[in-house]
């Protein structure tokens, strides 16, 4: 007995000592917890199981902290600062900074990175941040700060997103606060965050005025809402809902680019006028919808099908088209004939003439002509391009059809190998192409059901070959091996315009195409229980005919 308590007090003085080593005035403490996030029950069917597939695995899951920096090489150099493994869910970590630095934190399994945020890290801050466990099947996990998000080290950079979300009729406790900007190269996310009794504060850094999207999101089934800002140095940007109810949100600046082309058409009578009446609309329906719970649980697409044939839904889909147009309007008002070019572009990155992809290509072109070099290398030509290789997708889409012939090629698979169409419809009868990618959770919802149809088919002639998009190497060999995919997984590495993808009209994942033995097409983005009764069919058939 002496023995072990003389243990206990030796532990006792070597964690004072280890705290004690650590200037209070420099300590800083990051806290993270493990939040598993459900659908919504209310819209749920009975029979609705948890996704277990999509669960983080985090047995032996550590919390790692770090810093990044590049040295005169131009080589990357990481430095862990600190690391604890979780416990129950929960880890807690200190370390001390005499300065504001910015860290990684990550969420590291044995053999991967599993999910990371970036920070900046002060003298006695204290950090909250959340893993989020989404147990739906289209929702994707993530680490959020909680209640704020700091990435802006230069003040004169920095930009600020404050949002107030309480007065929502929601459960907004697991609900998340996004802001990124999406590029055409990649997307730049400035921050995610759980919002804290309802509230968010983002800060980021940005050089121009740029247009951000800022998302609200409880997941699959939950509460979600979006919008568009524009962001300056040294602009503080407050988000509030856009009326109690409905998924909405009200942005002001009171100054800037933002009041200038944003808040302009947003408090105009006008508008205001159809969001009080899109809100009465949506209460209206929402109080149908509550009346019918107990249907909808037991039978929710025969029940929202009965719900969109009423007139409150018809209404309401009205009045959101009405305000669809007339912020559109606005949009394109200023990207046809606002004098400055500038304001021209912001616009078109607002998504002027949206739906008009050539008005789209001629007002690049004669920005191109107007702004400054820099800036059109940098945001005109990529957004040009991508445009333009879109209308060409869409092209070959509709030159691709049922009864065409399939464009041949080669591609890699995970272990380096060139695998080529033309061997692959020598092997089989069946040959099911589809396009993915990492980041598209839909394409990978689908994989639990075609493996079942893969072996279960893949004897009588059935091949399924899927094709990765990723902007990566190593972000495709990472999801094919965590995916264990069993059949030929090829990448054609770039995204949507490489030749692969941009032959086959690819211009969004999941899409596929059913070949016969001969390259053509039988059919174009089959769904599963389709594709199943057509195997289901073709296996008769072979055997009644002794094949």
């Amino acid at each position: 007995m002496k023995l072990l308590v003389g243990l206990i007090a030796l532990l006792s003085i070597a964690s004072v000592l280890e705290a004690a080593e650590i200037d209070p005035s420099e300590r800083y403490t990051v806290i993270c917890d493990y939040i598993g996030v459900e659908p919504d029950p209310r819209y749920l069917p009975e029979d609705f199981e948890t996704n277990d597939e999509q669960s983080l695995k985090l047995v032996n899951a550590t919390v790692v902290i770090s810093t990044e920096t590049v040295n005169e090489h131009g080589e990357t150099q990481y430095e862990k600062l600190a690391s604890k493994q979780l416990e129950n869910g929960r880890a807690v970590l200190e370390g001390e900074t005499s300065d504001p630095m910015m860290v990684t934190i990550a969420i590291e399994s044995e053999t991967e990175t599993l999910l990371s945020a970036r920070t900046v890290l002060a003298p006695r801050d204290v950090v909250s941040v959340a893993i989020l466990d989404y147990r739906a099947q289209l929702s994707r996990n993530k680490l959020a700060l909680i209640g704020r998000s700091q990435l802006a080290e230069n003040p004169e950079k920095k930009f600020t997103i404050v949002g107030n979300l309480s007065s929502v009729d929601w459960d907004l406790s697991k609900t998340t606060a996004t802001v990124s900007v999406y590029g055409h190269d990649e997307t730049i996310n400035f921050g995610t965050v759980l919002l804290k009794e309802g509230c968010f504060l983002i800060e980021g850094e940005i050089v121009e005025p740029t247009v951000v999207h800022i998302s609200i999101s409880t997941g699959e089934m939950g509460y979600g809402a979006s919008t568009n800002a524009i962001v300056e140095p040294k602009s503080v940007i407050r988000v509030l809902p856009d009326g109690p109810v409905h998924h909405q949100l009200f942005t002001t600046s009171g100054a800037g680019k933002h009041l200038q082309l944003i808040e302009s058409w947003l408090q105009s009578l006008e508008y205001r006028d159809l969001v009080d009446a899109y809100t009465v609309a949506l209460d209206e329906l929402y109080a149908e919808v509550n009346t019918r719970r107990e249907i909808l649980s037991r039978n929710a697409d025969a029940t929202f099908k009965r719900i969109e044939e009423t007139d409150l839904y018809k209404r309401k889909e009205q009045l959101w088209e009405q305000l669809w147009t007339l912020r559109q309007n606005s949009r394109n008002s200023i990207a046809k004939t606002a004098s400055d070019p500038f304001d021209r572009l912001l616009a078109l990155e607002m998504g002027a003439y949206f739906r008009n992809a050539s008005i789209q290509l001629r007002i690049y072109d004669e920005l191109a002509l107007l702004l400054d070099e820099d800036l059109v290398a940098r945001r005109v030509k990529p957004a040009r391009d991508a445009l333009f290789d879109f209308l060409q997708n869409a092209a070959n889409r509709r030159s691709l059809d049922v009864g065409d012939k399939a464009p041949h090629f080669v591609l890699p698979n995970v272990d380096g190998e060139e695998v080529a169409l033309s061997d692959v419809l020598d092997e089989n009868e069946l040959i099911l192409i589809d396009f993915w990618a990492s980041w598209c959770a839909p394409c990978i919802a689908q994989f639990p059901i075609l493996k079942e149809l893969y072996a279960e088919y893949n004897e009588n002639g059935f091949e399924i070959v899927t094709i990765s998009i990723d902007d990566t190497l190593d972000e495709w060999k990472m999801a094919s091996i965590k995916q264990e995919l069993p059949w030929l997984d090829l990448a054609a590495i770039g995204g949507f315009s490489v030749d692969v993808p941009l032959s086959y009209g690819i211009f969004f994942v999941p899409m596929n195409y059913l070949l016969d033995s001969k390259g053509v097409v039988i059919q174009r983005d089959i769904e599963p229980d389709q594709l199943e009764e057509l195997l289901s069919a073709h296996r008769k058939t072979s055997r009644r005919l002794g094949l």
